[in-house]
This record gives C-alpha cells, structure tokens and sequence, in this order.
C-alpha cells in the first residue's frame, strides 16, 4: 500500500490482445520499469515464496484473467522463483474452480495451477488464531442455541465478531501481489484493489457487505494493518473485463473492457481511478452514480493508505 505523502504513481501498458503472450510482455515491462524506479528487485528472498492473491468471487467470466496469472509466474520464474514456490490464493475453493485456477473435482483432487500450488483460507496454516479483524458488527444470523450456557454463548458471539487474517502472507512469504478484478458495489462503491486486499482476503466478511456504514470502515481498517501492507508488493489491475452494475454477480450485458494493465503500490488511487469509469458506463446505460464520493475513499486516506485525487500516469507503451 502507499503511503499518505507519497504522489499516486499508475503504470500503464497498452495491450495487444488479451493472450498470454501479450500479457507476459506486459508484466515484463511493467516489473523492469517499476524495479528502477524503487531500486528494489524481485528476487527470491529469505522466504523464496511469492503469493498471488486473485479474485474469483464473480465465477469465471468476471475473475482474474489466467493468462495475466501466468505471466505474473513466468515475469517472476525469470526473477529465480521456482513456480512451485509460487502459490495462488483466494477465499473460496468453489469459485477457484469456477474460474479455473483449479480443476474440476471430477478430474482429480491436485491442487495447482499448473505447477503452482492453489490455497484458501480454509487450507491448514493459512491463518493464526492470534490474527483477527475485530468489529462491532453483529453476525448476519442470531448466535447460539436453546442448549447453550451462557459462557457458550458469548464465546460464539465474540467468535462471530472475528475475521482471520491470512496470516501466511505476513509470515511465509518473500511479498504478495495484488491481482483483482473491478465491479461496483452498492457497500463500497467500487471494490476493486482494495476489496481484493481485505474484504475478500479474511474469513467472516460477508457481513460487511450487507452494511454500507461498516464496510468502507473495515475495508480500510484492514488495509492499515502493517503486516498486511508491508508484505504486499504491489497491485496489478487487468482491465479486460469490469462490471458496472450487478456487484458480485457476473452479467455480461453490464461489463466493459479496455486493452490496459495497471501497475500501482496505491490501491486506494486504482479504485478511485476506476470509480470514474464504473459511473461513466453507469450514466451511459441510464443507471444512476455512485455519488457522492464514497466514504471508502476518505476513510483510507485519512488512515494513511495513500491520496486519490493527484496523481499522474507513467505509460509504458507497447510496441
């Protein structure tokens, strides 16, 4: 994530085509451009593990384009990354099917993308008993049983109250990356980097989504949390497909598509940076603005997790 002072900076390379090999062109670029700007190259560390968080939530026609997977695993293979040190991440074991990041029950039980392992947060250490996200907010259904003692009780609502981390990104890897996809939401306005970051990086979160009060709150709260941040290397945003109305439900008939690939440490800046295109597209259509601005913005700026109204694009063009 970015810091507060620091002036929003988005890579951009112009697509081809949505191929793998363009992709992987673009990776390319995009890794060498951003590794001179930090002085920091991707190589292995201590660790010599990398994650890769993508998003599935929308089933296969709205998640993170495969081929940009593998060009991310390929741009890190050159770097000295065994692909089998290279993991793929997300909440949900059904919707990593759905789109493709595993294959079908009926095919077998192995977990990998290609050679790369696949994870969720249900998976045995991926999260820690100790790394939670704790709100107020109450369970979406009553806790509890007529057989419960009161000790019980309170233990199930305190538990209710919990979201686990994943803590195997603080812990047991080199750095993670960012891969979401964009999609209005009627909580957050926008989720996108962010949401792909927090809401749908921890267990217990779909309460969140059924508030508009408590979801900006949380998204950014979680985003603030050091190890989270200091862990993640960047975000990369396909734009080959996003979703203007129907939230986390794929609908064809409302998606958008443009030939660009987005580098930025600053989600917060993506998801405004995309705000203006989902109102855009909403407009056209009849439907009406995510106006005015949504609260997740000002709560994540206020918090230090980078400014969204500067900024400037460094274009790295393709051939």
């Amino acid at each position: 994530m970015a810091l507060a002072n620091e002036a929003p900076v988005l890579r951009e390379y112009r697509l081809a085509d949505f191929s793998k090999a363009a992709y992987a062109e673009a990776v390319e670029a995009l890794l060498i451009d951003f590794e001179k700007a930090s002085g920091k190259p991707f190589t292995p560390g201590p660790k010599g593990r990398v994650a890769l968080k993508v998003s599935t939530v929308a089933g296969e026609g709205l998640s993170t384009p495969r081929a940009l997977v593998q060009a991310v695993i390929i741009a890190l293979c050159k770097r000295g990354y065994a692909q089998e040190a290279i993991c793929i991440f997300d909440q949900s074991d059904r919707h990593l099917r759905e789109a493709g990041f595993l294959p079908p029950l009926s095919k077998g039980a192995a977990r990998l993308f290609g050679r790369s392992p696949v994870y969720t947060l249900e998976d045995m250490g991926c999260t820690d008993s100790q790394w939670f996200y704790e709100s107020p907010l109450p369970p979406l259904l009553p806790v509890g049983s007529s057989g419960a003692n009161w000790t019980q009780m309170m233990q199930a609502v305190a538990e209710s109250k919990r979201s686990y981390l994943p803590a195997f990104l603080f812990f047991d890897v080199d750095f993670w990356i960012n891969l979401p996809v964009v999609m209005d939401s009627a909580a957050l306005g926008v989720a996108g980097a962010l949401a792909n970051a927090t809401l749908w990086n921890a267990t217990n979160t779909a309460r969140f989504w059924q508030s508009p009060s408590y979801a900006p709150v949380a998204a950014a709260e979680i985003a603030a949390i050091a190890e989270l941040q200091n862990s993640l290397a960047f975000t990369i945003l396909s734009l080959e497909a996003y979703q203007y109305v129907g939230e986390a439900r794929f609908n064809a008939r409302y998606t958008a598509s443009e030939k660009r690939l987005w580098l930025s440490t600053n989600a917060v800046f993506l998801d405004y940076a995309m705000l203006g295109r989902l109102n855009f597209c909403r407009k056209k259509k009849g439907f009406a603005p995510y106006e005015p601005t949504p609260r997740l913005f000002s709560y994540a700026q206020a918090i230090g997790l980078g400014d969204y109204e500067g900024g400037y694009v460094i274009s790295v063009l393709s051939k």
